[in-house]
């Protein structure tokens, strides 16, 4: 959303309302008060007008969807993919136990195993020709299999069907059972190590869980899931957790890309940003003195 939030206008905890950012494509003016916001949680601030930058569909797209032996090989051919400046609109990867969730609960026929989705787009149909070759060479030598362009839109939402239902499609696998997402990021050329650390740390527990992520930024995504009232189970699961954000703070990432601190990451954050925490704290007390705004949010 930084990115493609150009001003916000912003109520105060005491009632003043302030306008933060510039219609202007850039500005250096006085501190980044806009993207204090933008993130907060709602902990500093409440939004209450947007103006977002808007972008010119591509006249030309194209998906291509690879096959991989393992989670790995499927993150390596991301990083490759992102190192060769192809700059696809979408790079997506998604586990086998994810496919076959999505498989049993749509009627689809995708080959169960790990799998890439890249999107390019291109201003004209040579550029894009060629850019998709330079992709598929790349997947191959990869280790991708099964490869598969899908260039009319219809043929495209077919494609991603099976990661815009992930979610849904595991949750239908297993009724009765309580979900926990969680996300992490990592320095790109660190996203196979860290992806293949979290399948074995998963796998060694006795856990259920599986992995899709926004893989060109270096983000993914982990599914728990069990009984409410399967303590033991939940008990694996968060030592799972603390390890996986154990190593990825380790390796120079972070312990939330997207989803937020919330209320489980604050611990994690005060890890992550231990030098920082007392400066947070002293934003939240200018801006909230009373602890209005989503009080217990973000800082523990």
């Amino acid at each position: 959303m930084r990115d493609n939030v150009l001003e916000l206008r912003v109520a105060l905890a005491g009632g003043e309302v302030i306008r933060v950012g510039s219609r202007a494509r850039k500005t250096s003016a006085g501190y980044d008060l806009k993207n204090l916001f933008i993130g907060a949680e709602g902990t500093l601030g409440v939004i209450t007008e947007l103006t977002v930058r808007l972008w010119p569909l591509p006249a030309h797209l194209v998906v291509l969807r690879a096959n991989f032996a393992t989670l790995g090989e499927a993150a390596r051919s991301a990083v490759d993919i992102m190192g060769a400046a192809l700059q696809p609109e979408r790079l997506e990867l998604i586990d086998e136990r994810q496919i076959h969730a999505v498989n049993v609960h749509k009627g689809t026929d995708f080959p169960e195993a790990p799998t890439l989705w890249i999107e390019l787009a291109s201003p004209s149909e040579t550029a894009l020709a060629e850019a998709l070759e330079l992709c598929r060479e790349l997947v191959t030598d990869g280790g991708g299999t099964g490869l598969h362009a899908a260039h009319s839109a219809e043929e495209r939402a077919k494609l991603w069907e099976a990661r815009h239902h992930a979610y849904y499609a595991i949750t239908a696998l297993h009724p009765g059972h309580v979900n926990m997402t969680t996300d992490l990021c990592v320095p790109l050329h660190q996203l196979p190590e860290v992806v293949e650390f979290t399948r074995r740390e998963a796998d060694a527990a006795g856990l259920d869980a599986s992995i899709v992520g926004h893989v060109g930024d270096g983000n993914f995504h982990v599914l728990f899931h069990a009984p409410p009232d399967d303590a033991e189970t939940w008990e694996r699961v968060n030592r799972v957790y603390d390890a996986m954000i154990t190593e990825t703070l380790s390796r120079g990432g972070t312990c939330t890309g997207e989803h937020g601190v919330g209320l489980h990451k604050r611990a994690y954050l005060a890890r992550e940003h231990a030098d920082t925490l007392t400066l947070m704290r002293g934003i939240k007390g200018l801006l909230d003195p009373q602890g209005l705004l989503n009080p217990g949010k973000i800082l523990p």
